[in-house]
């Protein structure tokens, strides 16, 4: 699959046969300053743009990227995603880049998240707002692991620090790989875009 930035390294590991970011052989300060200027993408990136740039991948996932292969339905959305930052300005531009990858991370998380049960529940209580009530219980979800994060030996940051939330992030999904039914790569997607949309500042 050719890529058309190397900025896409979290949808990258979801579309490729690697289960876990030591396979992709990037090794850990890589994987931190990855998580790092991702993070850094996210706070400084208001939390409406954020939701709004799921909303519309996950628009453009059911609209002009279907496909049963995998692999051509994430390269479609890479390129959506492209074309939506390739309108901002340099620093805004990379900046979308960043936090583009990690909601379509979360979006491919989503599609394991919200099985059939749960969306059939969903679409019985709130029926006229489904997609709503979608987003919200992905949130919920994104909560649960963000409050397990923290209540985990790996969190030990004091203050806000973006390179600590990295390498207890960075730890913590190691773990929750190994441990749990997840992938690295959503782990961190997850836990940083949760971060984004609940920074004291945003």
């Amino acid at each position: 699959m050719k890529l058309i930035s190397p900025i896409y390294i979290f949808i990258f590991l979801t579309v490729s046969s690697y289960s876990t970011a030591s396979d992709y052989q990037f090794n850990q300060p890589e994987r931190e300053g990855v998580i790092k200027d991702s993070l850094q993408a996210l706070i400084s990136t208001p939390k409406a743009e954020l939701s709004n740039t799921y909303k519309f991948l996950k628009v453009v996932s059911k609209n002009q990227c279907i496909s049963a292969v995998k692999q051509l339905e994430i390269q479609c959305l890479i390129e959506a995603a492209h074309r939506n930052c390739e309108t901002f300005k340099s620093i805004h531009r990379k900046r979308c880049k960043l936090y583009s990858d990690i909601a379509l991370s979360v979006l491919f998380e989503e599609k394991r998240v919200i099985t059939r049960s749960i969306k059939s529940k969903l679409s019985k209580m709130d029926n006229d707002s489904l997609p709503k009530a979608i987003f919200e219980e992905v949130q919920r979800h994104l909560s649960i692991i963000t409050l397990d994060w923290l209540a985990s030996p790996f969190w030990n940051c004091d203050t806000p620090n973006m390179g600590c939330y990295a390498r207890s992030i960075h730890r913590y999904c190691d773990h929750y790989t190994n441990s749990k039914n997840g992938s690295w790569q959503g782990c961190v997607a997850g836990l940083s875009f949760n971060i984004g949309l609940n920074y004291k500042d945003n």
